[in-house]
């Protein structure tokens, strides 16, 4: 695989096999198709209160072959809104080589491990023995790159099989799926959280802060305090709005427990500004039209963005979020109650800050 040939990554890893063996430092892992960022932020939080200066959660996204190690070594790097450039990786890599000698790893780190393509998961977890091992919940994601769902559930899988002697691992509701995990942990144990997906961060990290000692009123209140990564599932109001952000990206899963929330929140009218959900594959239309009913079973106004947003049928369709931007105003009411949500390619944060813009 590409990434894996990257000769940054494997200079990266060389350097982090080396510091791992020296500090041996807890590692939590976490992945899934859904709320892998949040759940690795809320998680990271119960280690912080616990722990207080021996943590080091990921930053961002940086859950890929190349950017785990970078994580590892706590860099703070966006490779979606500003990629390094070639002359960049110079000085990252010079600063990974003095970090790897001279700075020591924290005590516990808390890590999030993506999945794009097969083998993903198993070439990172290769490099990392972990303590605990966490799969969220799985479903359609990138299935341009895996023939079925199930062979993405055996991809997350792959994650406790890195798990240590001592080890344990967490899974969130995926009950279909719960005897090939509990084969994958061996003789390790294994928890099933089994909480709706739109709860699924709270509920493993309560699970995980429980597990490393702490009370329930500390739980309570770092939970009541967790503040989600921008564009995940942030609960806003805007003027007259309620914005329901989870505009980062969107799958089918992602989506239903989007739907769900919405169902749950005030307001006398609904609406959805959804962009297309890609890396779907052959099955992408079927699956607009299933996330597309369920849409409209909850709100009354459904908006779609992009070529494939199309087979959600919505009120109103637009070729662009900056489209879609510049309509917004003939389109929403004052007290709306609103979702934006959709793949990175819609950017559909241009919607939410569209609507900041225009209150």
């Amino acid at each position: 695989m590409k990434e894996i040939d990257d000769p940054r990554a494997k200079l990266l890893w060389r350097l982090v096999d080396r510091r791992l063996k020296i500090d041996r430092p807890t590692v939590v892992g976490i992945t899934g198709s859904l709320a892998k960022t949040s759940t690795k932020e809320a998680v990271g939080q119960m280690y912080r209160v616990r722990f207080p200066g021996q943590v080091r959660v990921g930053f961002g996204n940086l859950n890929t072959y190349l950017g785990v190690p970078l994580a590892i070594f706590g860099f703070q790097l966006d490779f979606y809104h500003r990629p390094p450039g070639r002359w960049a990786w110079g000085a990252i890599l010079a600063q990974a080589i003095w970090r790897s000698i001279f700075d020591r790893l924290p005590k516990y780190l808390i890590l999030e491990l993506g999945a794009d393509r097969p083998g993903d998961i198993a070439a990172i977890v290769g490099h990392l023995p972990l303590d605990i091992a966490v799969i969220t919940a799985v479903g359609p994601a990138h299935l341009e790159n895996y023939p079925s769902i199930d062979r993405i559930a055996q991809e997350k899988g792959q994650i406790l099989t890195a798990l240590k002697p001592s080890g344990r691992g967490l899974v969130g509701p995926v009950d279909k799926y719960w005897p090939l995990y509990r084969r994958l942990a061996g003789r390790r144990p294994l928890v099933h959280v089994k909480s709706p997906l739109e709860n699924i961060s709270q509920a493993i990290s309560l699970q995980i802060g429980q597990e490393i000692g702490l009370s329930q009123d500390q739980i309570t209140e770092t939970l009541s305090n967790q503040e989600r990564p921008p564009g995940r599932f942030n609960l806003r109001t805007i003027g007259s709005y309620l914005v329901l952000d989870d505009s980062y990206n969107a799958n089918p899963l992602s989506m239903r427990a989007a739907i769900n929330k919405l169902s749950e929140l005030p307001g006398s009218r609904k609406g959805a500004l959804v962009g297309e959900m890609r890396e779907l594959g052959p099955q992408a239309a079927r699956f607009h039209r299933q996330i597309g009913r369920q849409l409209r079973s909850v709100a009354q106004l459904v908006v779609g963005v992009g070529e494939l947003a199309k087979h959600y049928r919505p009120d109103r369709w637009f070729s662009s979020s900056q489209e879609l931007a510049g309509e917004l105003l003939a389109i929403l009411e004052d007290g709306d109650t609103i979702l934006v949500k959709g793949s990175r390619a819609a950017k559909m944060e241009k919607i939410v800050d569209a609507i900041e813009q225009n209150v």
